[in-house]
């Protein structure tokens, strides 16, 4: 997610860099309701196995309980809430983290959808405001092959611009099985004045059972993150067991 505390060091800024990196096996962004749900507000319920944002853990490789829910307009305009458990001890004593966030999708063409979001990464600390940031995302999909765009400019609250770039294919298998393949880029700038990057990997196989849906994915990254990151982006297997519903 974003921005953090102003590191003196460059290792210090990319061990906060972790910290932050919260939540892409999980937020709320990434399971938002779809355009054509008839609800003006739905919500979300999700455990996994170990959440992990753009490859990296946010729990030490603990599971997680993540909550969403969101208001959205027929036009397409919605805004929501989105919060998880977070582990960033002994580096930070942030618990809980909760997203904030509004945005636009809807439909381009018959076959290109587009998704527009501005999102706040909040952490519920006793040091309230070293975590925190925002990032603009923008998204484009067209039959099962989703681009995303994530920009910050305040990126780990560190004044330093993070760009994350992501391809995402979803193909439908029978008996309601789908397979799910994705590569992230993480191009980050450090107070340094130097930059660093981080490629992530994502490949697996949901099933669903009406508005439940349950899925095993294989998450890596590139060799150089695990020297940057000391474990905390070893490739792993998560599962995962979620639920979406209309509450009006």
């Amino acid at each position: 997610m974003k921005a953090i505390a102003r590191f003196p060091t460059v290792r210090s800024l990319t061990t906060g860099l972790l910290l932050a990196l919260c939540a892409s096996a999980g937020f709320a962004q990434d399971e938002a309701p779809a355009e054509e749900d008839s609800n003006l507000i739905t919500g979300t319920i999700g455990f996994y196995s170990d959440y992990r944002f753009r490859g990296i853990t946010q729990t030490n490789e603990d599971p997680a309980l993540q909550i969403g829910g969101e208001f959205a307009l027929p036009a397409g305009l919605y805004a929501g809430l989105w919060a998880s458990n977070v582990d960033f001890e002994p580096l930070d004593s942030a618990s809980y983290e909760l997203d904030t966030y509004f945005g636009w999708r809807g439909s381009l063409t018959d076959e290109v959808s587009a998704d527009i979001q501005w999102v706040r990464y909040n952490y519920l600390t006793d040091n309230p405001g070293n975590l925190e940031y925002n990032e603009l995302i923008g998204k484009l999909s067209y039959s099962g092959l989703t681009g995303m765009i994530g920009y910050s400019d305040d990126f780990l609250n560190s004044d330093e611009t993070g760009i994350y770039y992501n391809l995402a294919y979803a193909m439908p298998l029978a008996h309601d099985f789908t397979l799910n393949a994705a590569i992230g880029y993480y191009d980050i700038d450090l107070a340094s004045g130097g930059s660093d990057s981080i490629t992530d990997y994502n490949i697996g196989l949901a099933r669903s059972y009406g508005s439940l849906t349950v899925a095993l994915n294989y998450i890596a990254t590139n060799e150089g993150v695990p020297e940057l990151f000391s474990g905390l982006s070893d490739n792993q297997m998560v599962f995962s067991i979620s639920s979406s519903f209309g509450l009006f």
